[in-house]
């Protein structure tokens, strides 16, 4: 299995490494038609290009370079892909919005501004979670505001949780809520009763440092053999043959 997802992640690289490739072609051919097409009256604006250094060749990295840069780019398209949404494989209720990987949960809760935490009353347990105000919360503000509930959120969690890897903050007016899962998998809704999501649709890839060791390891083996390749050299058990 472990394999398995360290061919599931080098296909990405090499995925990623060649389109890199490409737009960078795409940027020196259109540098160059600007070149030697002069820009019109009506367009004196100049198209920014890379700046200097920015650019990656696979081919030029040293092995260890390879290996980090390979982590760097599954990580930094975890992150893009994650940003795009704080509803990233979840949803949102009237309450709180939430989010998953295939390790964790995360809730997040307005509140009325100015709550303090000690206003709040959360409780994280093994299959439940309550979100609530320990006293009345604030009248609306004006025509149109929002009325705030007492009790954000008190029910039965999808599916188990580990407890003592569970925690929560307030930042600001919201209640942020991280939730470690006992078992990897995703879940259809964050409490049991609320809205379900389709989970053909949900993203189950795992960032690579979520592996163990040896998956790592193995992952950036595979990387040094791929550049070994490249560079017409013998890979790691062809050196060892040697």
């Amino acid at each position: 299995q472990a394999e398995e997802m360290v061919k599931k992640y080098f296909r990405k690289y090499q995925r990623w490494a060649r389109d890199a490739e490409e737009l960078r072609a795409q940027q020196e051919q259109h540098q160059q038609q600007q070149q030697q097409q002069p820009p019109s009256p009506k367009d004196k604006k100049e198209t920014p290009s890379p700046k200097k250094g920015s650019e990656v060749r696979i081919a030029d990295l040293s092995p260890s370079d390879a290996a980090a840069f390979a982590r760097d780019v599954v990580a930094s398209q975890e992150s893009a892909r994650r940003s795009q949404s704080e509803t990233y494989n979840g949803g949102a209720t009237e309450n709180y919005i939430w989010s998953q990987t295939m390790t964790d949960v995360d809730i997040k809760v307005p509140v009325p501004p100015g709550t303090k935490g000690r206003d709040l009353e959360v409780e994280i347990g093994l299959s439940r979670l309550r979100v609530a105000m320990k006293k009345e919360p604030p009248p609306p503000d004006g025509e149109g505001a929002r009325v705030w509930p007492k009790v954000f959120i008190d029910g039965e969690l999808c599916y188990k949780i580990k407890g003592v890897d569970s925690m929560w903050s307030l930042d600001g007016s919201t209640v942020q809520i991280n939730l470690e899962k006992n078992d990897e998998r995703m879940w259809k809704c964050a409490i049991l009763g609320d809205e379900e999501i389709d989970l053909t649709k949900v993203d189950t890839s795992k960032h690579i440092h979520d592996f163990d060791m040896d998956t790592q390891t193995a992952f950036e083996r595979v990387m040094y053999d791929h550049r070994q390749k490249m560079q017409g050299k013998p890979t790691i058990e062809q050196q060892v043959g040697m």
